[in-house]
């Protein structure tokens, strides 16, 4: 039996009302992960992001993306500047760029994000400092950041920024914006936990079709795969299980 604790702070379910995260565990993503036909499900992403975002210049008028941008403003950062990750795998397909990383499991979940317009993360459960996650401001004076492919500089701990923390360790800044080199996916990866939120009423559906995707594609792909559960502002805390 596998669990993983997840909880949002009161803080950041006070700023964001509307707040809906968790995920789900999956075992035996390496060997899955060889089952994906990547190339498919990425020209797929494409061509219904195309239909629904024919002009790559307006996608900042979509409700889900004009959501991010909202909640990152609120927290003090520049959503010209600091984009939600959704937004920006989307703008890498409308330009007809390539969605390719070493890893399978990333390519997939990065694919269906820009599809849906609906952020998701995955994270190496056994590369956790502990089993229990906390979607918490940043606690300058404690928390460390490794930024994966990135610079620390560039993400500051400011107090007013959500992240995803294992104890005083963030495995990821500006809610989805940038994962942690420490805790991220790896080659051999093979007990994982994927993650998706909406801070707004209207990303609720791109969130479930989102989830509902990438849990369908992995299962096809033979993973064993635990059931999807939401923690939201009235309920903050949840259990993600794996039997």
């Amino acid at each position: 039996m596998e669990r993983l604790g997840f909880s949002i702070d009161s803080a950041v379910a006070a700023r964001f009302p509307d707040i809906r995260a968790g995920g789900f565990l999956v075992r035996g993503l390496a060997s899955a992960s060889s089952e994906l036909d990547i190339d498919s499900l990425v020209e797929s992403a494409r061509s219904t992001l195309t239909a629904r975002i024919p002009d790559p210049q307006r996608i900042a008028e979509d409700p889900a993306i004009a959501g991010w941008r909202a909640a990152y403003k609120q927290m003090g950062l520049k959503p010209s500047e600091y984009k939600c990750s959704a937004e920006q795998l989307a703008r890498r397909l409308l330009k007809g760029q390539a969605i390719s990383t070493p890893l399978p499991a990333v390519n997939l979940y990065c694919a269906l994000s820009a599809k849906h317009l609906a952020p998701m993360g995955g994270y190496d459960l056994e590369r956790l400092a502990q089993r229990d996650i906390s979607l918490r401001f940043a606690a300058p004076e404690t928390d460390s950041f490794e930024p994966l492919g990135g610079r620390a500089e560039d993400m500051p701990l400011s107090p007013n920024v959500a992240v995803y923390a294992c104890g005083s360790r963030i495995i990821c800044w500006g809610f989805n914006h940038r994962d942690s080199k420490e805790t991220s996916l790896q080659q051999g990866t093979n007990l994982a936990a994927f993650f998706n939120e909406a801070v707004t009423a209207v990303q609720y559906a791109a969130l479930e079709s989102a989830f509902d995707e990438l849990r369908s594609a992995l299962v096809k792909s033979g993973a064993v795969v635990g059931d999807i559960r939401l923690a939201s502002a009235g309920d903050r805390e949840i259990e993600l299980m794996l039997d």
